[in-house]
């Protein structure tokens, strides 16, 4: 049900003849781009394609704005290219870009798709042009950029062997990282080094710079998010918390110790041993008629 339509109600609105006038309001254009977003996290292809071709109706029927338009042919060719059509993936991305020229999501699909379709020498011209477009990306944009976009052609990048580049992007783009405010921006591309077994000691340099001294709650949280990308690197800076630690400084044991406990398993045996020994030691370190050691 979709702004008080059924999905027969819509069916039948859609299969009128050509002249009859519909009018495209506001509030049914939002109510279909939440559509086409809530089907693009659905399994379901027949869903996806349903959403798409009505979409797609409605603004032939009634001129959609560009928001609409380009959101439905930019769903189209995500589906096209899932069903390896890669010329009409070709087309439907071109269409998209000459509405929204900017689009950087529409560009990495018209760039995979001239790569499986075996144009290299035009799949290698997009790529050159999206690598710099993504440099010059302001940093408010960035960050909506990094879901499928950067993904995507992050991706082309390591499958067209052209790895050292798609490092060069990643760290170009982690140098703004800068603060807290950057945290889900960093966790993002931390993914997408992982993702691709990329070297990460541009990953290990920057993460310090996201954590704070005493730590904080975010800190705890960048250090839990980022065991298992950087587990040797967040296990160093474990350690120079754990150094501070002591008889009235016990403050921030727990939170170390859950740390740990997301650690991969080491040479010196399994993270949560490891958290048991620290707990040990620092229970050593206290004494009954000292109750304030335990602070």
């Amino acid at each position: 049900m979709v702004i008080g339509l059924s999905l027969l109600e819509w069916r039948l609105l859609l299969e009128k003849p050509s002249k009859m006038e519909m009018h495209l309001s506001s509030g049914v254009e939002e109510a279909v781009v939440r559509g086409l977003s809530q089907s693009e996290s659905d399994d379901q292809a027949d869903l996806k394609l349903s959403w798409n071709a009505w979409a797609l109706k409605l603004c032939e029927a009634e001129e959609g704005t560009p928001q609409l338009r380009g959101k439905c042919l930019l769903q189209r060719t995500v589906l096209l290219l899932a069903q390896n059509s890669f010329q009409k993936a070709i087309d439907s991305s071109g269409e998209v870009m000459r509405i929204q020229p900017a689009n950087k999501h529409a560009a990495a699909l018209n760039a995979t798709a001239l790569h499986k379709i075996g144009r290299k020498k035009e799949a290698a011209s997009a790529v050159t042009e999206l690598i710099g477009a993504f440099q010059r990306s302001e940093d408010q944009h960035v960050q909506d950029e990094l879901g499928a976009p950067l993904e995507l052609f992050v991706s082309l990048l390591v499958e067209m062997h052209r790895t050292k580049e798609a490092l060069r992007l990643l760290s170009q783009l982690l140098s703004r990282v800068s603060g807290p405010r950057h945290r889900p921006f960093f966790f993002g591309l931390a993914r997408l080094y992982a993702k691709h077994g990329l070297n990460k000691d541009a990953l290990v340099l920057k993460l310090p710079q996201l954590c704070t001294r005493p730590p904080d709650r975010r800190t705890w949280d960048v250090l839990k998010s980022m065991a298992e990308y950087t587990p040797a690197a967040v296990e160093q800076l474990l350690q120079s918390y754990i150094d501070e630690a002591g008889p009235g400084r016990f403050t921030h044991v727990p939170q170390i110790t859950e740390v740990m406990c997301k650690l991969p398993f080491g040479a010196h045996g399994s993270a949560a041993n490891k958290a048991l020994k620290l707990l040990q030691r620092c229970a050593s370190q206290v004494a009954p008629d000292r109750p304030e050691d335990l602070k």
